[in-house]
């Protein structure tokens, strides 16, 4: 199953450099959460996963964001919250997986049959689609962790969850 994740932000050419210039992965974009019970809410926030744990800053973690500003400064951030709660997706028909960034990030997926808004603060999705996605960020990756079908097709869990100690 593919999660849709191409970035608004970087080109492949972009993120390819910032991997080979930073030694790290890209994830996906998410939004991160302010600290305050909320979620970074108007825009998105390119995730990277450091390949080398000693190459950390002091006070910092393997995870870092880039985002540009409203003066379009390109911005760093430490992006350990976006690692720390899932990620809500849609199964659309043809069984790619979509999902909102951040607070009105309204997605149309690519075959038309599903939609999905809201970010990390709300879930909101159309009437197609055949179910919902529950997507983590692990080990520098964005995974599929379970599988929600409507209708006749049940829950398919797709392995142990770290987060729970399983």
């Amino acid at each position: 199953m593919k999660i849709l994740k191409d970035s608004e932000l970087f080109t492949a050419k972009g993120i390819a450099k910032i991997e080979k210039m930073k030694n790290a992965i890209y994830v996906c974009e998410t939004c991160l959460n302010t600290g305050l019970g909320g979620w970074q809410a108007d825009n998105a926030v390119a995730i990277f996963w450091n390949k080398d744990p000693t190459d950390i800053p002091e006070g910092g973690s393997r995870w870092f964001g880039l985002y540009f500003d409203v003066y379009k400064r390109l911005m760093i951030v430490n992006a350990i919250s976006a690692v720390k709660e899932p990620i809500t997706g849609v199964i659309t028909e043809s069984g790619e997986i979509i999902y909102s960034r951040y607070r009105h990030d309204y997605r149309v997926s690519d075959d038309g049959s599903a939609m999905v808004d809201g970010g990390r603060d709300y879930f909101r999705t159309g009437p197609f689609g055949v179910g919902t996605a529950d997507l983590r960020i692990i080990d520098g990756e964005l995974k599929v962790m379970a599988l929600h079908y409507h209708g006749k097709k049940k829950k398919q869990d797709m392995g142990a969850h770290p987060w729970m100690g399983d």
